[in-house]
């Protein structure tokens, strides 16, 4: 019997479709995203076709074919798609959030694959296009934060899209559609697809001790700029510094990354990203509601007193620690490295990941200038953005800190103070920078993914344990020498945040099970005023350009020198061969004095003024910009 197997395909299909609304798939949408000459950034197509119930900005000026419809709340998402500057590259990956067009307090995770193509080889050009060169973006929307399977995935796909020279040849999306809601599911959250392409030792080699810095200004919540391209580097920075906080990225730390709630109506909206926020007066009785809820599992003081019913994970955390949780020197005996068994622990016992976005914060891994005016809303709190058009970086008043590549820029400088690291603090960036340096070999070298110490593994299991004797230690007296090995500034203000607060505000006893302190305390040694000093001189820029000068004046004084002894030598030979011939002395002789002029001028060449004066020209210069 023939079988019309095209037919068949087409009827599982249709049927796939009917059922997407009765079963819930991971991957909502693949989208094509062009730009317009005369439109801008627009949807060209979508597949599943986006609702026709759903309004458009009000009309269809946004939607090229009649099923490309985008929901209100994602009406930036075509400026998301296409990045500024995107011209300047041939092709790029961009990351970003959205918040769900349907549940509330949801995010959706996009990832843009951006390509260009000179319009000449297309086979099949289209009256809209006017320009040398062709831009567009393959987009998947999915509710799982599975960056780096989808995007490797996405980015094969396009350039097989790009290769047809046909845009109108749609069927490679649709398989890419099918394929990923096959693949991926929810439970490569706990595999390590989770952090492909998410690697920190990329960041160790980038940042080295300022990565430390970065993890505990995330957590104070202010409001950060991270500037860098192409988009990809930025995002997958971004990324892969969250990743580093124990279940931000694997368990749902990011679910309200971007949440929003529909506004009241759309011409009272001035802003243009739709993003939950909350007011100061709501925000406290956001809190103290979340206390009353939890009131009943007020922080024991005693692990025997909780109740039965809280025995079982308790128990479990206490065989793993009392079996295997030890502490061992470093091979520097600077400080403690906390054994791999800790891994075992289940973060939610410990009140993990915090409450970091939530209730006015916010992250997205990339911004369009379309944002802009959305970040000076009074009722945003607290957000961390990447962004690659300058205007951001003119806006300084709108944020707190702005990392410029690989420079942290301040502009507050208590926030500064905050962020200073401790002795324990250095000792621990330092030990991190060694491992992963020294193991992989040079620092210019590829670094090696597979080992486990100076791993990518490794390393966030080291941030782990950082942040588990923060916590442990935020509930220690604020005068205790185990309070101020984190930075006692720090500590405070640090517990002033949302995120502290909901995490204080219900009770974790695996966490009380951990010793308080930092992971990488002991005595002060000459090794530690080493690393005190080599990190002063590096971490700000006045500090380089004055180590910079004393170099250069270093190498003056060596020339200095090095002619004074030519002078010297040569007057020593013309003394000894005028000797010979006539009774002068040396004071008499005119040849000498010139040599002895000579000496004098090349040593007075460099003085200590000239450093002075060279360092004064460098502060005049920082304060005129």
């Amino acid at each position: 019997t023939f079988v019309d197997y095209s037919l068949l395909s087409q009827a599982v299909k249709m049927e796939q479709q009917c059922s997407n609304s009765k079963r819930h798939l991971p991957i909502l949408h693949v989208l094509v995203v062009g730009f317009h000459h005369k439109k801008g950034c627009v949807i060209e197509y979508s597949y599943p076709p986006l609702s026709e119930q759903q309004s458009v900005n009000g009309d269809d000026s946004n939607a090229v074919y009649s099923n490309a419809r985008l929901p209100l709340i994602w009406k930036t998402l075509p400026s998301l798609a296409l990045p500024d500057g995107a011209h300047n590259y041939d092709k790029d990956t961009i990351y970003f959030t959205l918040p769900h067009p349907e549940r509330a307090g949801s995010t959706i995770f996009g990832i843009s694959c951006y390509r260009q193509i000179d319009a000449e080889k297309l086979t099949n050009k289209t009256s809209d296009v006017t320009r040398g060169t062709v831009q567009k973006s393959v987009v998947v929307l999915s509710e799982l934060p599975l960056f780096g399977l989808i995007s490797c995935k996405c980015e094969m796909i396009t350039k097989v899209y790009f290769n047809e020279c046909d845009f109108s040849k749609v069927d490679c999306l649709v398989e890419l559609y099918d394929n990923l809601n096959i693949c991926v599911s929810k439970n490569m959250l706990q595999t390590s697809e989770a952090f492909l392409c998410l690697s920190p030792k990329d960041l160790i080699v980038s940042y080295q001790h300022k990565l430390l810095i970065l993890f505990k200004l995330i957590l104070l919540e202010k409001k950060v700029l991270f500037y860098k391209t192409p988009v990809n580097i930025l995002c997958t920075t971004i990324l892969t510094l969250l990743s580093l906080f124990p279940g931000m990225i694997e368990s749902g730390g990011l679910r309200n990354a971007s949440s929003s709630v529909q506004p009241k109506t759309a011409i009272d909206r001035k802003f243009s990203a739709d993003i939950e926020l909350v007011d100061d007066s709501k925000e406290a009785e956001l809190i103290d509601s979340t206390e009353r809820q939890t009131g009943e599992l007020s922080q024991p003081k005693n692990i025997a007193d909780i109740k039965s019913e809280e025995d079982v994970p308790v128990n479990k955390v206490e065989e793993i620690l009392k079996s295997n949780f030890e502490a061992d020197e470093d091979e520097t005996g600077n400080g403690q490295c906390l054994t791999p068994p800790l891994l075992k622990i289940p973060i939610k016992d410990c009140g993990l990941p915090l409450d970091i976005f939530k209730n006015g914060a916010f992250c997205h891994p990339y911004l369009s200038l379309t944002y802009l005016d959305v970040l000076s809303d009074a009722r945003v709190r607290s957000f961390i953005i990447g962004a690659t058009n300058y205007l951001f970086k003119q806006k300084r008043d709108l944020f707190d800190v702005i990392v410029d590549d690989n420079k942290i820029e301040y502009y507050d400088n208590d926030l500064k103070k905050l962020l200073e690291l401790s002795t324990e603090d250095l000792r621990f960036a330092d030990f991190l920078v060694k491992n992963t340096l020294e193991s992989n070999g040079s620092k210019g070298s590829k670094l090696d993914s597979t080992s486990w110490e100076g791993g990518d593994e490794w390393l966030r299991y080291q941030f782990k344990v950082y942040l588990l004797s923060l916590l442990r230690t935020s509930e220690t007296n604020e005068n205790s020498k185990e309070y101020a090995s984190f930075n006692s500034h720090f500590m405070t203000a640090w517990k002033e945040t949302y995120n502290y607060r909901i995490w204080s505000a219900t009770a974790h006893p695996a966490i009380l099970d951990l010793n308080a302190g930092h992971p990488f305390h002991g005595q002060l040694s000459i090794a530690d005023v080493k690393l005190k000093l080599s990190h002063a001189m590096f971490s700000t820029e006045r500090a380089k350009k004055i180590n910079n000068t004393v170099s250069q004046t270093g190498k003056a004084v060596g020339g200095a020198i090095t002619s004074a002894k030519t002078a010297v030598s040569s007057w020593w030979s013309q003394w000894n061969s005028s000797t010979s011939k006539e009774p002068n002395t040396p004071n008499n002789s005119p040849t000498v004095k010139g040599t002895f002029s000579n000496v004098t001028s090349s040593l007075s060449s460099f003085s200590l003024s000239s450093l002075l004066k060279a360092e004064s020209e460098n502060e005049k210069s920082e304060t005129d910009e």
